[in-house]
């Protein structure tokens, strides 16, 4: 698509007509900037281990060390695979499964299923990665299976649709892309020249 992704790649300056990255300069007129979340300013304030992000360094059990029955999830967490000891993705998915793995972790302890000793530890499921691109246009990676395309295309449109509440919302979502697709239809809200904004004021009269 023309796009060109360099790797391994550091900016290090950013001015009005271009781009510095490393000691080679590209020009550009529009420049857009996308550094990630920034965690929550309250995570410093727990006086807890925390790594160059600012998040709170978690135990297996996504608990605060040293104290148990405080946990930390999505991307205020920083934790590690159970079972492959890498960094567990700040994505949704892994959010709602870390909700999941707490919550039942609370019903079990409550109810004497296990103990605090026994605790498992978080193991992250992941079912693959998906993004579109454009009409008919995607890139997949489902375990370890890499594709793109149409078929990556179609993949993603069917299981965005399947991860949506009710059939209500699955129906309407599925019929504006219908009705896009077959229209070809491009709708952007564009900002071109000056804005005046008019203020009308209104005088009471007594």
């Amino acid at each position: 698509m023309g796009v060109d992704v360099p790797l391994k790649t550091m900016v290090t300056n950013i001015d009005n007509t271009g781009v510095y990255v490393g000691d080679q300069r590209v020009p550009a007129q529009t420049i857009l900037w996308s550094a990630g979340v920034a965690a929550p300013p309250l995570l410093k304030t727990l006086n807890v281990p925390l790594d160059r992000s600012g998040r709170v360094i978690v135990a297996p059990d996504l608990s605060i060390p040293d104290h148990p029955h405080i946990f930390v999830l999505g991307d205020a967490a920083s934790a590690k695979d159970s079972k492959t000891q890498k960094p567990i993705p700040r994505l949704a998915p892994a959010a709602i499964q870390m909700g999941k793995f707490v919550g039942k972790l609370i019903r079990d302890e409550v109810s004497d299923k296990i103990s605090l000793a026994h605790r498992p530890a978080f193991h992250y499921r992941d079912k693959g990665i998906m993004a579109t691109i454009g009409t008919r246009r995607a890139v997949a990676e489902i375990k370890g299976l890499k594709f793109g395309g149409v078929l990556a295309w179609l993949t993603w449109s069917i299981v965005h649709i399947a991860f949506l509440i009710s059939f209500r919302n699955k129906l309407f979502v599925m019929l504006g892309w219908i009705y896009d697709y077959l229209g070809h239809a491009r709708e952007a809200r564009l900002i071109t020249g000056d804005f005046k904004l008019k203020v009308r004021t209104r005088r009471n009269s007594r």
